[in-house]
């Protein structure tokens, strides 16, 4: 989120320009709740996340293939604690020697 913030701030002049990495980096942020994120700390992002979301075609994009996901509320605590690990909190390794 704080790189998220930074690249905000630094393209607030653009923000009304359709940008791939707006492309890219939107959907890895609908799903700030289940990461743990509080949006509201980041005030540029969350402008940012509004912004995109009000847009029609980012609202039909997300909508495509959305009946083909699981319901999360169907998984169990341990299978979504499971995939938790697997996807935030990781960190960088050293490359072996």
């Amino acid at each position: 989120m704080e790189l998220l913030c930074r690249t905000a701030v630094s393209t607030e002049s653009q923000a009304n320009h359709r940008l791939t990495r707006d492309m890219d980096a939107y959907p890895w942020t609908v799903g700030w709740k289940s990461q743990g994120q509080d949006i509201a700390e980041f005030r540029y992002v969350k402008r940012w996340f509004d912004e995109l979301s009000a847009r029609p075609g980012v609202q039909a994009g997300m909508a495509v293939g959305s009946g083909l996901g699981e319901d999360p509320a169907t998984l169990s605590d341990e299978e979504k604690a499971r995939r938790r690990a697997l996807l935030y909190n990781q960190r960088a390794r050293p490359a072996p020697a």
